[in-house]
């Protein structure tokens, strides 16, 4: 069974916020939907009680591919002395699940069209290229000179600049979209691209950047 144990290693991301570094930290103890969390560095606060965090974690299996599970939480309670053996207590951080269990699939995020004044860019050879929409796992671009693109399933290589950082990336070619899949203009070339790359800096900084965008949307609406 896909669960969390005490003993792994997690990593945890504020939903709201300017704050998009990823804290680590190791699971002490699970109690149900209660959860009990070593200190991290630089250590929470308690005015981070009530903040709510996404939490990620990698389930090994042997013989099989690992797999990355999802789900949210909220900071509730820290403790100074928390007893984790007979003679040795630690600082701890407790936190309550607030959702399921979700595998991190790349197909299942939806993507989204960023909204204005997203401060999300990407750049092929220095060139800036339009977003189409994003996911965590990939996007759909649009560039005008189709010729730059490599085969199906080649490497693209671009940058992205989310919110002033900027990070290096690869990504593999999924398909070149053809004139009938959607209206566009006729000199821009849309094409779909999955990322490849391992630099879970960027992952993190672009999934914040997601949902950030997505609050930004559904504020528009609700205005």
């Amino acid at each position: 069974m896909k669960r969390l144990k005490p003993g792994f290693n997690i990593t945890m991301v504020f939903e709201f916020g300017d704050d998009d570094k990823g804290l680590k930290t190791l699971v002490y103890d699970v109690k149900g939907k209660h959860i009990v969390l070593s200190q991290t560095s630089p250590p929470m606060l308690q005015s981070h009680i009530g903040r709510r965090v996404k939490v990620s974690f990698v389930v090994k299996r042997e013989g099989l591919q690992d797999i990355q599970l999802t789900f949210a939480a909220e900071i509730v309670d820290f403790k100074k002395n928390y007893e984790i053996s007979s003679a040795q207590t630690v600082p701890v951080i407790m936190i309550e699940q607030k959702s399921d269990l979700e595998e991190i699939n790349q197909r299942k995020y939806c993507r989204i069209k960023p909204p204005k004044n997203s401060n999300l860019t990407v750049l092929m050879e220095d060139d800036r290229i339009s977003i189409i929409d994003i996911s965590l796992g990939g996007a759909r671009l649009a560039l005008d000179h189709e010729e730059r693109l490599p085969g199906p399933d080649g490497e693209v290589k671009m940058a992205f600049l989310i919110d002033g950082r900027f990070f290096n990336t690869h990504a593999r070619l999924v398909r070149v979209e053809k004139e009938s899949d959607a209206p566009r203009p006729s000199h821009l070339k849309v094409f779909a691209v999955q990322f490849d790359s391992a630099d879970s800096e960027f992952e993190r900084s672009l999934f914040k950047k997601i949902m950030m965008m997505e609050r930004q949307l559904l504020g528009e609406r609700n205005n």
